[in-house]
């Protein structure tokens, strides 16, 4: 036992044998005897100081600090910032936001929280305001006007209140709709029927109808690049109808079956339904007829280009489902393209 006892002191002697042993000015002295050899410590000559330590900022000096972007020195980055991580300061620019408080679980962040669920954290990560009656949807909080969709859009716990499903003042139509264009020009939507010899044409500014009747059902629709008139199309004619004053203007037999029209401005241009035909354009001025174009296509909805110049079409064939494109001649269409296999959006 008197070894051993001999043995510890001789081992604690020569450790602080070694510790005085090193030179002053050495790295590895330690002047003011706190532990912390020089290299390490912050001020050798002052034992009341030692290693750097890890300082929170206080940028806007409000008490708060950026509790998440600390400095690690032996003086703190500015006179307000603060060895301890709190309180936490949410915005360290601003002195007028200060930490984290109860806020409402803000999923869909439309500024209005679920009253059911309250989180700990700063504004942004959470709405001030409860009274969202469903987080997941933007479209749907107190500020939200109620709209027709079966949706308590405003969360005041009725569904479609405020007559917002009262279609007045339109009016209700006889026919089912087979299909609508707008004259942009004239603020006009013109409607056809699909299985009545009419047309429908709404002054979107005064909310005023007018009925118009055709000598035929109508199978295809489509209004002048300019506004004023739109073609519509017949089995096997087409007709030329102004769209301010509701009169037919003209109807011209074509022979074609056509399962689309597109008015081209002094042209009607028909699609056929049906591979057997050609496509043909119509002289709205004459009514002379003539082929447009030899190329089959299967049955299509077909639109004019802003530009006139030319014409896309999207076939109905889901099968093998094609994007075409026409290009608008003085003489007719000449076939551009077809792109098979395509989805939309088109990538």
């Amino acid at each position: 036992m008197k070894t051993e006892w001999t043995v510890a002191m001789a081992l604690v002697v020569g450790i602080a044998g070694c510790r005085n042993s090193i030179a002053p000015g050495s790295t590895w002295a330690d002047a003011d005897e706190d532990g912390v050899a020089a290299w390490a410590d912050c001020d050798d000559l002052d034992a009341a100081v030692g290693e750097p330590r890890l300082w929170y900022p206080d940028g806007d000096e409000d008490g708060f600090v950026a509790a998440d972007d600390p400095v690690y020195s032996c003086q703190p980055p500015s006179p307000a910032a603060s060895d301890v991580a709190s309180p936490r300061d949410c915005n360290d620019t601003d002195a007028s936001i200060h930490g984290p408080s109860w806020l409402f679980a803000d999923a869909d962040r439309d500024g209005f929280g679920d009253p059911d669920r309250k989180v700990w954290a700063c504004l942004g990560s959470g709405a001030q305001s409860a009274g969202d009656c469903d987080d997941r949807d933007q479209l749907v909080n107190p500020n939200i006007a109620e709209m027709c969709d079966g949706v308590d859009n405003d969360c005041n716990e009725v569904v479609d209140d405020g007559a917002v499903c009262d279609l007045a003042p339109w009016t209700g139509l006889a026919f089912a709709i087979a299909e609508a264009a707008v004259d942009d020009v004239h603020d006009r939507l013109v409607v056809s029927s699909v299985d009545a010899r009419a047309l429908l044409i709404r002054d979107l500014a005064t909310q005023a109808d007018l009925q118009v009747d055709l000598p035929m059902v109508p199978d295809a629709l489509s209004v002048a690049p300019d506004g004023g008139t739109a073609v519509v199309g017949h089995a096997g004619w087409v007709s030329e109808v102004d769209v301010l004053s509701g009169a037919v203007l003209e109807t011209w037999p074509t022979g074609v079956p056509g399962g689309a029209v597109v008015h081209g401005g002094d042209r009607a241009f028909v699609f056929a339904q049906d591979v057997e035909h050609a496509q043909i354009q119509v002289e709205l001025a004459t009514g002379d007829f003539s082929v447009a174009t030899q190329e089959e296509i299967r049955e299509g909805a077909m639109a004019l280009h802003p530009s006139g110049l030319t014409i896309y079409g999207a076939t109905r064939d889901f099968a093998t489902p094609e994007l075409l494109r026409f290009d608008v001649r003085s003489y007719g269409l000449r076939y551009a393209s077809t792109q098979e296999k395509w989805s939309w959006p088109a990538h």
